[in-house]
């Protein structure tokens, strides 16, 4: 999605009913059953094993800071829960609670831009588009007109979903979709690769894990599970996949860096780790111990940010957006962002942050 701009991650996933901010979750959940192999027809799936053509670039990095504290409005956390936000290179944030779609250039008050036909599921944005997912259709719009440009139907195997996010990318619209319900319980993702210069749709998994994606140039990164095995996949444009070894990680938030992959989860008695994995090879570098418990994670050019929280359940007055060094675990740089919930990501990052029933957009730099 960057558009030129040099952030390591291409793509912002936007994602929905109370997925985009959860807690990490253990990192052995396990799988019940045996699950048919989730590999497609069609769909090459080998093992990654190709020579690291990027280096793995940690910085320097500076102090983050905040710059700029934007008003959305009251919006109750079962309502913010249910919202989706974007953020494209050029810093502009749009944002939906039902119907509505918004949007914030600069440090303007929100401005309705468009009225859709039915609840928003995910939200998608590059300097020159908006991409918007109602129900199994997928609309994208020029901006800042926000004129009609195409849409495309998810395949038939998406049907009513319920949660959904969608990664720009280099000639390639990534978009996932679950049908999860209170009812339902936990259901696997279907991934679908959009091709927007022929209109094509191509499913390449049906047992992603939801929510936990990133995407760069190089193809969109995520958790799924083969037979009864978890695995970190690089799905590629033209629908093939690339699958690590197998992994105990499962569900866990990941974020691309330069050059590599982080991956948060909790292991053995409830302990949260960062496990690094090349970016290219999607082999494993380091596995490091967190001081401090951390939610949303997002990666920038220069790294990987999160909400570092010692805190249970949303509120959280002492949250901080810290960067994350992957090598090794340490959380540095950060800055206070009381009640911080999710990460933006931009060619400058912002935090969503709930405080005494009001939301506010947080500008970082």
């Amino acid at each position: 999605m960057r558009g030129g701009a040099p952030n390591a991650t291409e793509g912002t996933a936007t994602t929905v009913r109370g997925l985009l901010n959860r807690r990490i979750r253990l990192g052995a959940l396990g799988v019940a059953g045996s699950l048919a192999a989730a590999s497609l027809a069609g769909a090459a799936t080998r093992p990654a094993g190709r020579t690291d053509p990027v280096a793995i670039d940690r910085g320097p990095a500076g102090q983050l800071k905040v710059t700029a504290r934007i008003d959305l409005g009251a919006y109750p956390q079962a309502v913010l829960d249910g919202m989706v936000f974007a953020e494209a290179p050029d810093d502009t944030v749009y944002f939906a609670a039902g119907s509505v779609v918004q949007a914030i250039r600069g440090n303007e008050k929100p401005l309705v831009v468009l009225d859709t036909a039915g609840p928003v599921l995910a939200l998608a944005a590059t300097n020159g588009d908006l991409y918007v997912q109602v129900g199994v259709r997928v609309t994208e719009y020029a901006v800042p007109r926000v004129a009609l440009r195409k849409s495309w139907t998810l395949p038939h195997a998406v049907m009513k979903p319920t949660s959904a996010g969608l990664f720009p990318s280099s000639g390639v619209l990534w978009s996932w979709s679950d049908w999860a319900t209170d009812e339902s319980g936990f259901e696997y993702a279907t991934v679908v690769a959009i091709s927007p210069s022929t209109s094509s749709t191509k499913i390449v998994d049906n047992h992603a894990y939801p929510d936990d994606m990133a995407a760069n140039p190089a193809g969109l990164y995520y958790e799924t599970v083969v037979g009864t095995k978890n695995h970190l996949v690089r799905a590629t444009a033209n629908g093939g996949r690339e699958l690590s070894a197998p992994t105990t990680d499962s569900d866990a938030p990941l974020a691309l860096g330069p050059g590599y992959l982080a991956v948060f989860a909790m292991k053995g008695a409830g302990l949260p780790y960062v496990d690094e994995f090349s970016a290219n090879t999607l082999a494993v570098l380091h596995s490091s111990r967190l001081a401090v418990d951390t939610s949303a994670v997002l990666g920038t050019a220069g790294g990987v940010l999160a909400i570092e929280s010692a805190c249970s359940g949303y509120v959280c007055p002492t949250a901080k957006v810290v960067r994350v060094d992957a090598a090794d675990g340490a959380e540095t740089n950060g800055v206070a962002v009381p009640d911080a919930q999710r990460l933006l990501g931009g060619t400058h990052p912002a935090a969503i942050a709930e405080v005494m029933g009001r939301t506010y957009l947080v500008r970082l730099s």
